[in-house]
């Protein structure tokens, strides 16, 4: 259940919603159809003792990564599919993480001031400096210079607007008051804040504070969409760890074969651990460092 590139809204309460986006991409309907069809053939499956798993001859599994194309088609049976922002490593280490249609351009040669300059000509992007104070780290939208040495912060351009928010550290806005001027600061903004800036007047700037839940919400694009269509539960699992931060293990490889649909972030897996105890009777069993075991309740 694919994304629909015109919806960009992220819910207002993700955390406690998380898989509200498949509903706001208007992909609701096939993703329930997909959970409703899992359901009714695992019923078919269960024996009389009671077990939730039995197996089946498995399709064929491919797992994939997805940056740029939101509009494709619902996935096959059998298969996974992760969509994550496209991450480039700069020349100096610095780490550029583009959502869905951002374009940059990379010039880190003598010839550029002595900085190293980024021009983001659309979309948005996150950056993670490395930090070298001799050559400035210069982020270019729309004739807005924003200049950091080691920090980290996003900058989006949309319409006539540019967005900035810092992550870590603090950052320079540079304007220009003529097309003919040298770019000044207009101001410098700390972590914890963001600054909004009128392309076609920039002059025209407002810096204020963002809470917490407000920067998750504005970065949620950062964090990977696992989606499953009839997934073989040991194939969500391997994605889960790679993705995640979690150590999840299956008591038995007889739980393996349970095939999986739907969506979710991957730094929420309570729906996913939710659906396994309540309809198939599998549950979490959580350990030290969010090692989590999955084995059939008895």
């Amino acid at each position: 259940m694919n994304p629909n590139p015109t919806a960009t809204a992220v819910p207002a309460k993700w955390e406690e919603n998380p898989l509200e986006w498949p509903r706001a991409a208007g992909q609701v309907d096939l993703l329930m159809t997909a959970i409703a069809v899992r359901q009714k053939r695992q019923r078919r499956r269960r024996v009389a003792a009671g077990a939730a798993v039995l197996t089946t001859a498995c399709l064929c599994f491919l797992a994939s990564i997805r940056t740029g194309n939101f509009d494709a088609a619902p996935l096959p049976e059998g298969r996974a599919l992760v969509v994550a922002p496209q991450r480039l490593v700069l020349p100096d280490g610095s780490v550029a993480e583009l959502n869905q249609g951002a374009q940059l351009t990379i010039d880190f040669s003598a010839s550029s001031s002595g900085a190293r300059t980024v021009s983001l000509t659309n979309g948005e992007a996150h950056f993670q400096v490395a930090k070298f104070s001799e050559r400035p780290f210069v982020v270019r939208v729309a004739g807005v210079n924003f200049r950091a040495v080691g920090t980290a912060f996003s900058v989006g351009l949309s319409g006539s607007s540019i967005e900035m928010l810092v992550t870590e550290g603090r950052v320079a806005v540079e304007t220009r008051e003529g097309i003919s001027d040298s770019p000044k600061v207009a101001a410098v903004v700390n972590a914890g804040n963001r600054v909004v800036v009128d392309s076609s007047a920039t002059q025209n700037l407002a810096v204020s504070p963002v809470s917490a839940v407000v920067s998750q919400q504005k970065l949620a694009w950062r964090i990977p969409r696992l989606e499953f269509s009839e997934t073989p539960l040991s194939e969500v699992v391997g994605l889960l760890n790679q993705h995640s931060g979690k150590r999840i293990s299956l008591a038995t490889a007889v739980l393996g074969s349970l095939q999986i649909s739907g969506a979710l972030r991957a730094d929420n897996l309570e729906p996913l651990l939710q659906i396994l105890e309540t309809t198939h009777r599998i549950k979490a069993n959580r350990g030290l460092n969010d090692e989590i075991v999955l084995m059939l309740e008895r």
